[in-house]
């Protein structure tokens, strides 16, 4: 995370559904640049890291979804 001093960069993420979670995602998204303003804050914003739980139908899962620069083509891969 730019920024950050990786050295001392800690974060605990919680989730708590007491209702219940039937067919979506709770997902904590790490900005790959800072910005001033959150109600830019969307699904288009370029994240370093993203995770959380996700669950849907028969299937729940934790992702943990990472997203890298490329330093020749400036293409931004997910791994």
């Amino acid at each position: 995370v730019p920024g950050v001093d990786s050295k001392k960069f800690a974060l605990q993420y919680e989730a708590r559904f007491d209702g219940g979670l039937t067919c979506s995602g709770a997902y904590l998204k790490l900005p790959t640049e800072p910005f001033s303003d959150p109600t830019q804050f969307d699904n288009g914003v370029t994240y370093s890291v993203m995770f959380g739980p996700d669950k849907c139908g028969g299937t729940s899962k934790i992702h943990f979804i990472f997203q890298s620069k490329n330093p020749n083509t400036g293409a931004y891969t997910e791994h």
